[in-house]
């Protein structure tokens, strides 16, 4: 995992605050977790799962699924073809805004 923590500048609107890149290894896992910040996870590469409270989701190449503060989430990279993807963690008055209202997007279709 390659991540860095950005200095907060504590920016009303959108603040980021981290973000990475992860080249999973099958199976690898992370959570349950809550998060206080959003995240916003695009895959590269690969597969996995991502579940929430709502639901359950297979993610692959091309999607982005999104976590949100405050939300329990879990997700795990596929045995056979594990993915990579980048993150980005961000606060402030319009995160909620940018974030849809979807847990997973198509990315290629935007």
């Amino acid at each position: 995992m390659k991540a860095l923590l950005l200095e907060n500048k504590n920016f009303t609107d959108f603040n980021p605050v981290d973000f990475g890149y992860e080249k999973c290894a099958p199976s690898h896992s992370f959570g349950p977790h809550i998060r206080n910040t959003y995240l916003i996870h695009f895959v590269s590469k690969g597969n996995g799962m991502f579940k929430n409270e709502k639901n359950e989701y297979r993610v692959h190449a091309s999607q982005a699924f999104v976590i949100r503060p405050g939300e329990v989430c879990y997700y795990e990279a596929d045995g056979e073809n594990p993915w990579e993807y980048t993150w980005i963690g961000f606060t402030g008055a319009i995160a909620q805004k940018l974030c849809a209202p979807q847990d997973v997007l198509n990315i290629d279709a935007m």
